[in-house]
């Protein structure tokens, strides 16, 4: 090998390296972009319409001046009973469909608890479609919004033998499912946003999904029921609390946002793309 194809060798190379580094860079600025100028992202989010969100949650995050998203079925109690409390949530907060019986797959799910009248298994596409359209009245009502995004009961998302994913995709933005795991740009469904359920774990452990986040430079979606009590499914709420000043304190890399607002801002970005 003669010295004039060593240096093409030598230039091939360096180009190839300047390459993987301008699409390296281009990549992280378009992650960036994505969370608001942020290197990732996380979603608060609280299932149930709960008396335990209005006591526990709501004050530790206006302190923070944090956006969570409250997916409320129309069936709640609390939402019965402190409708005026729940109004002033959503001042600052999202509330999202949660349908309004919260209807759940029986045989098909496991799930002995669930009632004849709201089994997922007998609904019928309509049935579920008319009643995630009155929800979505209902919520209206409350806060005087028309966009909405919407957490799948449970999970699921079939009614019978049919899925309804594609059906719902006209009255909402965006869907949050069950399914474990972050959500990054190259790969995201937005009808079925991936979450991280919490069931007694402790701080700890939610701040290792936290820095997993930030290491990918993706977004998670945290799902509590009961803070401080009030679900079975519940965390503490020191180890909550703990989460979300760790959260604070950390701002500068964090975009700590509602699920609809980072929606939103995916939806704008990918249309000026």
């Amino acid at each position: 090998m003669n010295h004039q194809q060593i240096i093409h060798i030598h230039f091939k190379v360096i180009l190839l390296i300047m390459i993987f580094l301008s699409i390296s860079t281009i990549y992280a600025q378009t992650q960036q972009r994505m969370w608001n100028g942020k290197q990732y992202a996380v979603t608060l989010t609280y299932d149930d319409g709960l008396d335990v969100h209005l006591d526990n949650v709501v004050p530790v995050l206006d302190t923070l001046n944090f956006k969570a998203t409250f997916y409320v079925p129309g069936k709640s109690k609390s939402l019965k009973n402190r409708l005026e409390d729940w109004k002033n949530l959503a001042k600052k907060h999202e509330i999202g469909n949660h349908t309004l019986f919260h209807p759940c797959r029986s045989k098909s799910g496991k799930r002995a608890w669930v009632v004849p009248e709201y089994d997922l298994d007998r609904y019928t596409m309509s049935q579920i479609l008319n009643e995630l359209s009155v929800a979505n009245t209902l919520l209206s009502a409350i806060d005087g919004k028309t966009e909405r995004t919407f957490a799948y009961t449970c999970g699921d998302t079939t009614v019978s033998d049919s899925c309804f994913v594609n059906n719902i995709k006209e009255d909402f933005l965006a869907a949050r499912g069950t399914h474990k795991g972050l959500n990054h740009i190259r790969d995201l469904d937005l009808y079925n946003i991936r979450v991280y359920t919490v069931n007694g774990q402790t701080a700890e452990k939610l701040l290792d999904i936290v820095n997993q986040a930030k290491e990918e430079m993706a977004w998670v979606v945290f799902l509590f029921h009961g803070v401080g009590g009030g679900h079975s499914y519940n965390i503490s709420l020191e180890a909550h609390n703990k989460l979300l000043n760790h959260l604070k304190k950390n701002e500068d890399e964090v975009w700590v946002a509602s699920f609809i607002d980072v929606v939103k801002l995916l939806k704008e970005n990918k249309n000026t793309n």
